[in-house]
């Protein structure tokens, strides 16, 4: 609830509560993306969660490599099962095979945000399309991608925790196809 994220940022600076009308995710994502002062940007869904250690294994994991982009796998909640890569890629964004590319698709690592930390400069201008009700993480990512002068670390371990809900608008998608 709103009143917990206000507790929590009472307790650290660095943590923004914001209220409003619901005006879809996109919406809410492209808010953060403007007030965010960091160098790194990530998302969370309000049913999910990340691992505890979650942001400082995608932190050492940046700042040893040098990519702009870190993903983790996701963990499917409240079947535990992973949807992750069976080891780590860390490719260059401006030539991706074709085969690391599906590969990359099929395991969820491009088709949404949850699980990734991006650079703000990658981010750049680039916004969430507030027109579209289902499918705006993977345009914000191939987006992104496309404005990556460097390179992508796919984690193979799984650290963020994806609820998933009967009724929800993924629900029904077959993430295999």
């Amino acid at each position: 609830s709103f009143e917990i994220c206000k507790r929590y940022a009472d307790m650290d600076k660095r943590i923004v509560a914001i209220s409003g009308s619901h005006r879809g995710v996109g919406s809410a994502r492209n808010l953060g993306i403007d007030i965010a002062k960091g160098k790194y940007v990530t998302f969370l869904d309000s049913d999910d969660w990340f691992d505890p250690d979650y942001l400082d294994i995608a932190f050492k994991k940046i700042t040893t490599t040098g990519v702009s982009i870190y993903r983790s796998g996701l963990r499917r909640m409240p079947t535990n099962t992973s949807l992750a890569l069976t080891e780590s890629i860390c490719a260059s964004c401006q030539s991706i095979s074709e085969d690391t590319f599906v590969l990359l698709i099929k395991q969820n690592y491009i088709t949404s945000v949850a699980g990734a930390v991006i650079s703000r400069l990658v981010i750049g201008d680039i916004r969430f399309d507030t027109s579209v009700t289902m499918g705006e993480d993977m345009r914000f990512v191939f987006d992104v991608l496309r404005n990556c002068p460097d390179t992508v670390y796919a984690d193979s371990n799984a650290y963020y925790n994806y609820r998933m809900r009967e009724g929800s608008l993924t629900a029904g998608v077959d993430q295999r196809k």
